[in-house]
């Protein structure tokens, strides 16, 4: 593994580990106050979808007591992915956003895609026995 790549998967553990942060305080969280301030900057015809997006994440995702933290990084990343797959004129901006010293929500979708892909893996692994998947190549 080169130095750089060293680099990559340094911080791609201490955003991981600190994901979390991101989404405690309910709508006083980081991700909120960021995505309430940028539906503050969006047009009278965007606006109102994009506030839908910001409560769902908000009442049904973050303050949702029976998730866990990962869990609830993970859903409101997908939920904002999906957002912008069906608006990708705001992709851009949307994936720019900086969530406090944390990172971006591009980085935020990186963590969710990382913590889904672990959960994948655990899954299989747990119910497949590697045999069957070595004889199936």
């Amino acid at each position: 593994m080169s130095r750089s790549q060293c680099l990559e998967a340094q911080e791609g553990d201490r955003l991981r580990s600190s994901s979390p942060s991101v989404v405690e305080g309910n709508a006083e969280s980081r991700l909120i106050q960021t995505l309430q301030d940028y539906a503050n900057r969006l047009d009278n015809s965007s606006r109102p979808e994009f506030d839908l997006l910001v409560v769902d994440i908000n009442d049904r995702v973050i303050a949702n007591e029976s998730m866990s933290m990962m869990s609830i990084v993970t859903v409101s990343a997908y939920k904002l992915m999906d957002y912008i797959v069906r608006h990708p004129e705001q992709r851009e901006a949307v994936q720019e956003m900086n969530l406090g010293d944390w990172g971006t929500v591009r980085d935020l979708f990186v963590v969710g895609a990382k913590v889904k892909a672990e959960t994948v893996e655990s899954v299989i692994s747990n119910t497949v026995p590697v045999s069957f998947i070595l004889d199936n190549r």
